[in-house]
């Protein structure tokens, strides 16, 4: 019954060649040559039933299989690694790799392994996937800090606010038991918390997160201000919204999405001058946004400015009009954003970049340009298209984490 796994693996290359064939012999030690001629056999039963080309990968990964269902881990571990030195793309072999690890009485390594493997997918923007292979090493590991925090931030990237609130949580508790102030119980950690129970709807638990945050001292309590300053306009508390949107605004005048927050808590609190000054520092910055003219129009019309309402509500439309445009033009777009992502997986960062940075200021060409350069090492040209991004689309929080991640990075020597 133990070869019913090979039997039935969905194996996803062609029909083995002789070359293939000599191919399998050598990737198994010699002290299984019994095992040898029944895994050859049936693979090649199974190989014209396949349905994806991809030559000696498939073949060895099946054999590289049937010997860990066996119980030969280690003979797996050699073929695995085989397979890791020559093909370093082929996800499923470092997962095996890890796998025999930890079957041969190495967990931690085996979770080690797949730490790095879901760190790499996380920077190539392959959020579900890393997080699949992070929780596999959570399996393995369940009280590294690490990992849980590696997890829920895949996890938040990969819109999944509710696993991502309780890994993330999990690893801030792990972290304080082992001392930790710093770090994995540092600031930034937090703020992911605070962000994820906000998404998935715990908003007194991310309130009380994000003031956590916000109270230590830290470059990156300046983040958490300002979340906590959009949670509370969120929530309609907007005395309190101002003052931290202030300070937001003032560390980064350039920023927006900044001015945009403090905007919308003005106009919140009535405060209807201060409100239009800061909707004209939006436009300023963002001139091709065009829900702050309405907003602006709406504010006017309070004042009993009608002239000036009318002139705002022109121009509001002739932006909206503008962006439903582009929108025809997206069947092309995203064949051309497709092939970005595409380059990207085959990590083709150059190339990426290129094709990315050709398509303009559009949001996902902005995050492809911005994972392209980070994929380079080129962390502040990540963190200035991800600051467009953002200014474009401050609604999303996958490119505010994407963001706040690639300035942490930028930030390191």
């Amino acid at each position: 019954m133990r070869w019913i796994h090979l039997l039935f693996h969905p194996l996803t290359g062609r029909a083995v060649s002789r070359r293939g064939r000599l191919t399998l012999r050598r990737a198994l030690p010699s002290h299984t040559a019994w095992l040898r001629f029944f895994l050859a056999c049936s693979v090649l039963a199974v190989a014209p039933l396949v349905a994806q080309p991809s030559g000696g990968q498939t073949v060895d990964l099946a054999i590289a299989d049937a010997l860990l269902a066996s119980g030969e881990a280690a003979a797996a571990e050699k073929s695995y690694a085989q397979l890791t030195r020559r093909f370093p793309g082929l996800i499923e072999a470092h997962r095996g790799l890890n796998r025999a690890r930890a079957r041969q009485g190495y967990p931690r390594e085996a979770a080690a392994g797949l730490r790095r493997l879901g760190e790499g997918l996380l920077s190539a923007g392959r959020y579900a996937q890393a997080a699949e292979v992070l929780e596999e090493g959570v399996a393995f590991d369940p009280g590294s800090a690490e990992l849980r925090v590696v997890l829920g931030r895949s996890l938040m990237l990969d819109q999944r606010f509710g696993a991502a609130a309780e890994h993330l949580a999990q690893g801030l508790e792990l972290g304080a038991e082992r001392g930790e102030t710093q770090g994995l119980g540092g600031v930034a950690v937090r703020v992911y918390l605070g962000l994820a129970q906000w998404e998935s709807g715990q908003l007194v638990a991310a309130e009380a997160t994000l003031r956590t945050a916000a109270s230590v001292s830290s470059p990156n309590s300046l983040v958490a201000r300002q979340q906590l300053g959009r949670l509370l306009l969120w929530q309609g508390e907007y005395s309190e919204a101002i003052e931290l949107l202030r300070a937001a605004v003032a560390a980064n005048p350039t920023s927006a999405d900044a001015h945009l927050d403090l905007a919308k808590a003005l106009e919140g609190a009535g405060e209807w001058i201060p409100a239009l000054a800061a909707y004209d520092r939006v436009i300023a910055l963002a001139s091709d946004r065009y829900p702050p003219h309405y907003s602006r129009a709406r504010i006017l019309m309070r004042l009993g400015r009608r002239d000036e309402a009318r002139t705002e509500m022109a121009l509001y439309r002739e932006l909206y009009e503008g962006s439903q445009l582009q929108l025809r033009d997206e069947g092309t777009l995203r064949a051309r954003l497709d092939r970005g992502w595409e380059l990207l997986d085959k990590e083709e960062a150059t190339r990426a970049e290129e094709l990315f940075a050709a398509l303009g200021d559009q949001v996902d060409a902005l995050v492809g340009l911005a994972l392209a350069r980070s994929a380079r090492g080129l962390h502040a040209a990540a963190v200035t298209s991800l600051e467009r991004a953002v200014t474009l689309a401050p609604e999303r929080q996958d490119l505010r984490m994407m963001l706040f991640e690639e300035r942490q990075a930028a930030a390191t020597p």
